[in-house]
């Protein structure tokens, strides 16, 4: 049987690329853009969010429950991987809007829209 991965090093610095990217992309931000304290925000989450994206994978594959009734094994570092991964992108978030940089919320667009629609400011 196969492994989830989430332990392996490579597997997830492979799948953290791919998030890395992605992020990057969605967000309009280049590495550039970063400095260093948002490059190791953006690198936790990466590596938390590709170990939960390997353990997602396997779940899917192999079933949440065991054939004894237990719970995968892999599902104990789930909720703690998942947590790691919203910490770091809230650190990254406020990082980012202490910059400046990044694009700004949909929340913020539209009270900014709905603001000057009413004449204020």
């Amino acid at each position: 049987m196969r492994s989830h991965g989430a332990h392996s090093p490579a597997r997830v610095a492979r799948v953290a690329r791919a998030q890395r990217r992605r992020f990057l992309t969605r967000s309009r931000i280049t590495i550039g853009d970063l400095d260093g304290i948002q490059l190791a925000y953006l690198d936790q989450w990466a590596r938390c969010q590709a170990a939960v994206e390997l353990i997602d994978e396997y779940v899917a594959e192999h079933g949440l429950i065991r054939t004894d009734g237990s719970p995968q094994p892999a599902m104990s570092l789930y909720g703690t991987l998942s947590n790691s991964a919203r910490h770091a992108m809230k650190a990254l978030e406020a990082s980012l809007k202490l910059d400046q940089r990044g694009e700004p919320s949909m929340v913020a667009v539209l009270q900014g829209t709905a603001t000057r629609k009413n004449g204020s400011t």
